[in-house]
């Protein structure tokens, strides 16, 4: 269920790219796709987890305590970049799928959406 989750993403990803394309926003859509080729070069990775270094919810809670921070002082692009400080670590399952989703609120720079996310996960974690 997760992958499909994630290729459902992808394929959402890759579909406002090209509608930023076709509305003339080549700049954006050229983020879009190396954001996309980022998350396909962390997803390869994810494939030999042996490799990746392990994270434990403390830390992806005090990764999510700076992007809500950054958030709320309206600095999305630093939330996108601390966002992608998680990239290359072996993230439980249980947590990938709401992180992709905040990820892809950032990425769409929607900062409600994303800080809703982000509180709500951080009491299931407490």
């Amino acid at each position: 269920m997760v992958s499909y989750q994630i290729d459902d993403e992808l394929h959402e990803r890759v579909r406002h790219a090209k509608i930023k394309y076709t509305e003339g926003d080549a700049e954006t859509c050229q983020k879009m796709l190396e954001r996309l080729y980022q998350i396909l070069n962390q997803q390869t990775k994810s494939l030999d987890n042996t490799e990746l270094r392990p994270i434990i919810p403390a830390e992806i809670r005090a990764h999510l305590l700076m992007i809500l921070s950054d958030l709320e002082h309206f600095d999305i692009k630093k939330g996108q970049e601390d966002m992608d400080l998680l990239h290359g670590r072996r993230i439980p399952d249980h947590y990938l799928v709401e992180l992709n989703q905040i990820e892809k609120y950032l990425d769409d720079y929607d900062d409600v959406s994303a800080e809703e996310r982000i509180r709500s996960l951080l009491l299931t974690m407490e």
